[in-house]
């Protein structure tokens, strides 16, 4: 019998080489309602998270400048943040969210939502880099000072919180590159993005692997890819590029502190952001995923846990009312 293996495979490209997994050449129209709901079931299964992270940012104020570094996510690094999200409500829009940089034990930073102020905001203490921005949750961003690693977008990322149905088409498009149902949504700023949902299916043609002196088929480990939120795009009223993302690395986090009968949660353990208007990127791998009930209400005020003199640089990101313009 031959023994397939991966170098065998490897110029086989029509079987999808050693791939885990492969895009389908044809597949079923469905529609936004079912590709919602799946994520959206699971979405609501989580009342909060407690994280360790690893986060690599590359902060620029245009694309063609030099990045200014901060951070690693290398096997070997030690984790550098920690994320917390506590729901309130139906978990429906902004909800109170905290990614916290640290350095040698210190806080440095902060990338968060707070409803108790009603802002999201961004804050970067770390020696000579100080930055300080913030926007109204009520209020539209502003087009020439958008916040260069939006909190908002991250948070819907995450695919822990519900995603809006608003103006969505009835089918969502079927898309190749990357292999994924495409579907575009109008927000209510506006703004439109476009959601990615993988449609990839396990690879048929795996080599065979020894496994306990026998020759058997090498199989995937069970896995949540079909169906799950890939990648996205964002774009402005103007139509041009403001983020996109890649999301990866789906597996089961804890359940603590939930009841007792509460179904398994799945979240991406990896995100890639890009910010095309700035240049600025973002990795971030998330460990030690809880629900656990551990969160401090006021870990996530803005105003009260700003230190001293950023105050004085906050930059307000979002468009004034006409009565605050007019004062």
């Amino acid at each position: 019998m031959i023994r397939w293996t991966c170098l065998t495979l490897a110029g086989l490209s029509m079987l999808g080489g050693c791939a885990d997994y492969v895009c389908p050449e044809t597949d079923e129209p469905i529609t936004s309602k079912t590709l919602l709901a799946y994520n959206n079931i699971n979405a609501r299964r989580v009342p909060r998270i407690w994280a360790y992270a690893k986060v690599r940012m590359e902060l620029r104020k245009n694309p063609w400048d030099l990045p200014v570094i901060w951070g690693s996510v290398s096997k070997h690094a030690e984790p550098n943040a920690r994320l917390f999200l506590t729901k309130t409500n139906d978990g429906t829009g902004p909800q109170d969210m905290l990614l916290q940089l640290r350095e040698t034990g210190m806080e440095v930073g902060r990338v968060g939502i707070s409803t108790a102020d009603g802002v999201y905001y961004l804050w970067i203490n770390a020696g000579r880099m100080k930055r300080c921005m913030y926007g109204r949750l009520s209020r539209t961003p502003a087009g020439d000072a958008t916040m260069p690693i939006n909190p908002v977008d991250l948070m819907d990322l995450l695919t822990i919180t519900p995603l809006s149905a608003e103006t969505t088409p009835v089918d969502a498009v079927i898309s190749s590159k990357p292999c994924a149902y495409l579907l575009p949504q109008r927000m209510v700023a506006g703004n439109r993005r476009e959601l990615y949902f993988d449609r990839r299916v396990p690879n048929p043609n795996l080599p065979h692997v020894l496994r306990d002196g026998k020759w058997v088929r090498e199989t995937v480990p069970p896995s949540p890819v079909r169906l799950r939120l890939s990648a996205a795009k964002v774009y402005d009223l103007d139509e041009t590029l403001q983020l996109e993302a890649t999301i990866d690395d789906y597996s089961q986090i804890v359940r603590k502190d939930v009841p007792e009968k509460t179904p398994e949660i799945w979240m991406p353990k990896r995100l890639e952001l890009h910010w095309p208007e700035s240049g600025t990127k973002m990795t971030l791998i998330l460990e030690d995923v809880t629900t656990a009930d551990k969160v401090d209400p006021e870990a996530y005020y803005f105003w009260d846990r700003l230190p001293k003199g950023l105050a004085s640089i906050a930059q307000r990101v979002d468009v004034p009312t006409a009565k605050e313009q007019s004062k």
